[in-house]
């Protein structure tokens, strides 16, 4: 398992604060209370935000075959990531408040 800790400066009190099979691309929310990541469980890679206090993680977004590399906006509203959904790479965003169910998704025209 590939999981996210946190710990002290000093290297102690180490926390761990993912528990799926593979967590990886952690980035913290502009205010420090979590931690979105991609996670693989299944045979499928999704989003989630983890709290930095401590419970469970929450799915953002899990409708692609394949999420990964995760940003959260300055505001903290709002994550963009790469995903696959029968083409490499298109960008997709979607609410970290959980209001906003539907990903959204631009899948640019190929270039020559």
């Amino acid at each position: 398992m590939l999981n996210i800790w946190k710990m002290d400066a000093e290297g102690t009190g180490a926390r761990q604060l993912t528990t799926s099979q593979v967590a990886v691309y952690p980035r913290f929310s502009p205010d420090g209370k979590w931690v979105v990541h991609a996670a693989g469980e299944a045979g499928k890679s999704v989003i989630r935000k983890a709290p930095v206090a401590g419970g469970g993680a929450v799915t953002l977004a899990d409708m692609f075959q394949s999420s990964w590399g995760p940003a959260v906006s300055p505001d903290g509203k709002l994550v963009a990531f790469a995903a696959y959904a029968g083409m490499p790479r298109p960008l997709a965003w979607i609410s970290t408040d959980n209001y906003l169910p539907k990903c959204e998704a631009d899948f640019p025209e190929r270039g020559p």
